[in-house]
């Protein structure tokens, strides 16, 4: 199953790795994240977790640091003029072609819209109608986190992820072939 992970990932989809501890979710996301540096440069890759901690052990850094915003409560439309503002952030992120998410589902729904949100409205023009403005998107989650996701995806349609699997989590992505999303 890891091999269809990452046959998936080199065909440029988009795609969400489910499984618990120990089944290989972290080595695949590494060598993708590994491949992908070397393919694009550091500079088109973006790495991304929710907490410090996390960041640190993918070599990434946290959600806010990458929007180079703090953790105020604004709107998303604030948010955006921010980032423009800011020439280093503009450029980072209209340049990233793949993004990394660890552990996708502790990032807070609202701040998860906003990433979204910039990274589409920071795109090329024509892009911007694509998920994630053209963006290749592979995030992380544990396993108990597909209630949660089924959700994300009905109530969030840019998130076009392809559900994909390590050993662990095969019941879960079957689950979710079959659901009408």
């Amino acid at each position: 199953m890891q091999q269809q992970v990452w046959e998936k990932y080199l065909a440029k989809k988009n795609g969400a790795l489910f499984g618990g501890a120990g089944c290989g979710t972290s080595t695949v996301m590494m060598r993708a994240i590994n491949h992908a540096r070397r393919a694009h440069g550091e500079d088109r890759v973006g790495v991304l977790a929710w907490t410090n901690h996390a960041a640190g052990l993918i070599g990434g850094q946290t959600l806010h640091k990458f929007l180079r915003v703090g953790p105020a409560p604004l709107p998303k439309e604030s948010l955006l003029q921010m980032v423009q503002k800011n020439s280093a952030a503009k450029y980072r992120i209209k340049n990233v072609r793949v993004m990394f998410i660890d552990e996708v589902s502790t990032i807070a729904s609202r701040w998860f819209a906003v990433l979204v949100y910039v990274v589409r409205q920071l795109a090329i023009p024509y892009m911007q109608a694509l998920p994630w403005g053209g963006c290749q998107v592979i995030g992380t989650y544990r396993r108990r986190t597909l209630i949660c996701i089924l959700f994300l995806m009905r109530s969030h349609p840019a998130l076009s992820m392809v559900l994909l699997c390590v050993p662990d989590s095969l019941v879960c992505v079957h689950q979710c072939a079959n659901a009408s999303i």
